[in-house]
């Protein structure tokens, strides 16, 4: 009698889809039931690979005969990814029984073949930075930053790259208050925030981690934190482990942006950013660029406003600017800020250049826009202790009939902020001069000049040369200063 041998019925299915992550590997099963031969003895598949996912590139391959183990009705059948750096995104593994082995002999499976697929998802990503909007936990520590040319704030995000070329649109300045023992310490620590949002080339099922780490800075990296996709948007907020330092600084800082998607195992890095950080005992409200460019630049690493024992303050390092009229004090950009360095411009000289906002905006101005400009840089770090002072002729000198009293400036060892020839502008006597006093002290502070003197007596004998009687045609005589008591300093 011939025995006719029938073969078990094969079946394939997907179990586990898989991940380029180690230990992650998709898996089938593939199940053998009924039959001539007894599940009792191994039985051999043949089996074929198919789908876009390739064996050997994208996940390690497999022999073509499987066998199901003597006494088991199931293989587990492991695909195990590799982990490459490609982005591919999820790819397919098909995998499909076509013959069983039968008396030594392999038979063709009925079509149509048991098949199943699985997902081998890709971990690779790549990412740009679109947009940052920088704070403090602590809002009252975070401040805008008004433009120079007066046409307000800069504006947020502070960083911004729309076409992702690494070359923001725009890029501004950041302005902290910090907290020590001398200046706010009421405010305590004072950490800096950030709102992130990046572009993302990558998968969609996966858990983005994304931390900033600070170069060039006070600061270490940002905890990390799990951002929220939408679209190719991930969006996260961030907050800096360290707090700002308890000194003036004034630094450009590089932070890296830095994404996870392995529970912060490995990260991936897109490059750096770039961040201006202005920072100190700085003032509640807005301050122009320039005001803290400078308050900032030669106060860094100082914390008392008015110094101590073995300290240098706040204030004397600020003053440094101004006590060497030559170069004299540039603004953030460079460019020299001049002491009436265009007089015969008429519109620029009647269009608010007494103030700090003219100088800046025209990068020249008169004494009222040079002794209020060194105010607001003191100011914005604290230092409260001074006002400006207008010097008029004393009304006790009276001069002939008609003839108005004037100031003459000693021009030839006082050139003046941005004047490097002394005899550059047209006219050393002014009807009045305005300077920055200290109360207490009493100690002047002439920005215009670079003169400081410990009393008023003392600025009117090293500035002064003579009280001018003037018609008016121009003409008139000079009067040599005899006291103290030629001039007086009026509190404005």
């Amino acid at each position: 009698m011939t025995m006719r041998l029938v073969p078990p019925t094969i079946t394939v299915s997907g179990d586990l889809a898989g991940w380029e992550f180690p230990g992650d590997p998709a898996q089938f099963i593939i199940t053998r039931a009924g039959g001539s031969l007894s599940q009792y003895f191994a039985q051999s598949v043949r089996i074929e690979l198919a789908g876009d996912a390739e064996a050997g590139a994208d996940y390690a391959g497999l022999p073509q005969v499987l066998t199901i183990p003597a006494g088991q009705s199931l293989l587990h059948v492991i695909i195990e990814p590799v982990d490459d750096e490609e982005l591919e995104g999820t790819e397919q593994v098909i995998l499909a029984a076509t013959d069983v082995a039968m008396g030594g002999l392999f038979f063709a499976l009925a079509a149509p073949q048991p098949a199943a697929g699985v997902g081998v998802g890709d971990n690779d990503f790549s990412f740009k930075v679109r947009e940052i909007t920088y704070g403090s936990d602590k809002p009252p520590a975070f401040h805008l930053v008004m433009k120079d040319d007066g046409t307000g704030a800069y504006p947020s995000p502070h960083w911004l790259d729309n076409d992702l070329d690494g070359k923001p649109e725009n890029s501004s300045p950041l302005s902290y208050t910090i907290s020590n023992s001398v200046a706010n310490p009421a405010l305590g620590e004072v950490r800096v925030t950030a709102n992130v949002k990046l572009v993302l080339t990558g998968p969609s099922d996966l858990t983005y981690l994304v931390r900033a780490k600070w170069i060039n800075g006070p600061y270490c990296a940002s905890l990390p934190a799990a951002a929220t996709l939408a679209g190719t948007t991930l969006a996260v907020s961030v907050t800096s482990t360290k707090p700002l330092p308890d000194t003036i600084q004034h630094t450009a800082m590089g932070v890296f942006w830095e994404v996870s998607v392995d529970d912060g195992r490995t990260w991936k890095s897109d490059g750096s950013t770039q961040a201006n950080f202005l920072y100190g005992s700085i003032q509640p409200g807005d301050e122009f660029r320039t005001v803290l460019h400078v308050d900032t630049r030669n106060a860094k690493g100082l914390k008392s406003p008015m110094g101590g024992a073995g300290q240098v303050s706040v204030l004397d390092a600020i003053w440094g600017d101004f006590h060497n009229p030559i170069p004299g004090v540039l603004n953030w950009q460079g460019n020299e800020l001049r002491y009436y360095g265009q007089y015969a411009d008429s519109d620029a000289y009647n269009l608010g250049d007494n103030t700090t906002a003219g100088l800046l905006k025209y990068w020249d101005g008169r004494c009222g826009a040079w002794a209020r400009f060194l105010l607001d840089v003191w100011r914005t770090q604290g230092i409260n202790i001074a006002r400006l002072w207008a010097i008029d002729p004393n009304p006790a000198r009276t001069p002939p009939s008609g003839y108005p009293i004037l100031v003459g400036i000693k021009v030839k060892k006082m050139p003046g902020q941005g004047i490097r020839v002394p005899n550059a502008r047209r006219d050393r006597r002014f009807r009045d001069h305005a300077v920055v006093g200290l109360t207490g002290s009493q100690g002047v502070y002439d920005p215009s000049y670079g003169e400081w003197s410990p009393t008023p007596a003392v600025w009117q004998t090293k500035s002064l040369e003579a009280i001018v009687y003037s018609n008016s045609s121009g003409t008139g005589h000079d009067d040599p200063l005899t006291g103290s008591n030629d001039v007086i300093f009026i509190p404005q």
